[in-house]
């Protein structure tokens, strides 16, 4: 039940953020406190599947910022070193955030490209949380999730 209400307001906040570009903010970590509260705040669509589709067998069209957003964070995710330490990982955390808040400020995408988008973005979240860990074993992981959920973009858009 608790990941679906952190599901729920993950939803809620891609919807919000994209729906409402024209809110601009030069701090990424404001716009991530923004995403937490609307995460506690709304508990309403917590059973919605959070898996990505295609369009009848077809891949759906992005937008170019939300391409060149993921092709941003596949760079850095293959920019880490192999003997990375916990600076290093949250350093990363930082910028991918930074990209993720580009990619939903920069959002135009409609109808049910739109939501399958949301579907894809959301357990990014919890992959940057996990580069964000004391114990590096964690943020190993988390890197190795999120290389793979990356890799993925291409399967599902265009």
């Amino acid at each position: 039940m608790k990941k679906q209400v952190i599901y729920a307001g993950c939803m809620s906040l891609v919807l919000f953020a994209c729906q409402n570009s024209t809110i601009q903010t030069n701090n990424h970590e404001e716009k991530m406190q923004k995403a937490d509260s609307i995460i506690h705040r709304d508990h309403e669509h917590a059973k919605q599947s959070s898996a990505v589709t295609l369009d009848n067998g077809k891949k759906w069209v992005a937008n170019a910022e939300t391409s060149e957003g993921i092709k941003k964070m596949i760079q850095l995710t293959e920019s880490v070193p192999g003997n990375a330490n916990l600076h290093d990982y949250h350093a990363l955390k930082e910028k991918l955030e930074a990209e993720f808040s580009m990619i939903l400020s920069k959002c135009t995408m409609t109808g049910e490209a739109h939501n399958q988008l949301h579907n894809y973005l959301l357990p990014m979240k919890g992959m940057f949380e996990g580069l964000n860990s004391p114990d590096i074993s964690v943020c190993v992981k988390s890197l190795e999730e999120l290389k793979q959920h990356l890799g993925e973009y291409d399967d599902f858009f265009m």
